[in-house]
């Protein structure tokens, strides 16, 4: 997959959120994101990760005010798919605006997990490795560091 073709998905997914569409669209659209960032060289990502944090819509807390995030739905119901799509926004949005907020949100992830007998370490380890190796912040190696211990 190419890197334009990461940019278009985000396109697509930031004109979709600002069009209201359903859930479900959005995870769709979502996940063929994640799909393409997780291809592609690292230089790409960065530039991907770039784009992101541009969004006019996806992401924004405006979006997020009016629409549950992956977070709040994996605290809900403990599904493995809004754990990787929370982890991947992690990742994408280089924890951008506050990464100390990207670290407390993981570690809540790591407690909800738990809450719900899953094992994100897997799911940790795969978003780490499509995560910014050179953050200010250190998400990747946050992410890479992380082991799940059942509470």
């Amino acid at each position: 997959m190419t890197e334009e073709r990461a940019l278009q998905s985000l396109e697509r997914l930031d004109a979709a959120a600002r069009c209201k569409a359903s859930p479900r669209e959005l995870d769709s659209i979502f996940d063929a994101l994640v799909e393409a960032y997780a291809s592609l060289s690292e230089g790409a990502r960065k530039r991907v990760r770039q784009v992101y944090n541009t969004c006019s819509c996806w992401g924004t807390s405006d979006f997020w005010m009016e629409n549950p995030s992956h977070i709040l739905r994996f605290r809900e119901h403990g599904r493995i798919e809004d754990l990787r799509r929370a982890l991947a926004h992690y990742s994408l949005s280089d924890g951008y605006p506050d990464a100390r907020d990207a670290i407390v949100g993981m570690s809540d992830l790591m407690a909800y997990a738990d809450r719900h007998g899953v094992d994100p370490g897997p799911v940790f380890s795969e978003i780490a490795v499509i995560s910014n190796p050179d953050g200010t912040w250190g998400l990747q190696k946050y992410m890479q560091d992380t082991r799940y211990e059942s509470g």
